[in-house]
């Protein structure tokens, strides 16, 4: 599987567990909703800050984004900003 394959399962999963709408995902990363959307399809990834931000905002490290681990959701602990 992909990189982007990876991106595109795992941030649209994280944003279903967070209960986001795609727009709600996107302004919490400080994107545009077109940006997100595209992550979502595979069309495009994040670059390494983007990265850096979804780390901190779904409390998910890289490698869970990337290789798709046993991801470990916690929607009370979603960072703000």
């Amino acid at each position: 599987m992909n990189k982007e394959k990876h991106f595109k399962v795992t941030l649209r999963g994280l944003r279903a567990t967070y209960g986001l709408s795609q727009k709600e995902a996107a302004e919490a990363i400080d994107v545009s909703l077109e940006t997100w959307r595209n992550y979502e399809r595979g069309i495009t990834s994040p670059n390494e800050s983007k990265l850096r931000v979804i780390e901190k905002v779904f409390c998910i490290s890289y490698d869970d984004i990337i290789f798709c681990r046993q991801l470990r959701f916690n929607r009370n602990e979603i960072a703000k900003g």
